[in-house]
């Protein structure tokens, strides 16, 4: 089951129209960070919190973080700005605001493998 709030991340980072991206090193985050993971190899696809999840020190290309019972390196960091207001169960940003994700690879962040994790963070300041 994909949750409206991952549909939205989806459309917005992967080049949505009202929002523009930029790819970043470094990010603030203003509050939470969540890890998400996708699993195609169930009965079921789904997208969950990450289990065992241990955030990086800082958002950072370079920087590591576990979950899943894996580590992982920050290698792809992407900001988006969005332009207008969006409102989703759990979930809302205001025009001119941004929203961050992080992973280990850009594929974590598409459809392209069974199983993904990356990072979501709601609010976040980007170091452009």
């Amino acid at each position: 089951m994909i949750t409206p709030i991952i549909a939205l991340i989806a459309g917005l980072a992967m080049g949505g129209a009202g929002a523009k991206e930029y790819r970043v090193s470094e990010i603030q985050p203003l509050g939470e960070i969540r890890c998400n993971f996708h699993n195609e190899g169930s009965s079921v696809p789904s997208t969950q919190p990450c289990s065992d999840f241990k955030p990086p020190a800082k958002v950072a290309i370079g920087e590591s973080f576990s979950a899943e019972g894996l580590h992982r390196t920050i290698r792809f960091i992407v900001a988006t700005q969005v332009e207008k207001d969006y409102q989703v169960p759990n979930w809302s940003i205001k025009k001119g605001q941004y929203f961050c994700v992080a992973a280990e690879t850009i594929d974590d962040l598409g459809e392209g493998q069974a199983h993904r994790v990356w990072l979501f963070i709601p609010r976040c300041i980007p170091a452009l």
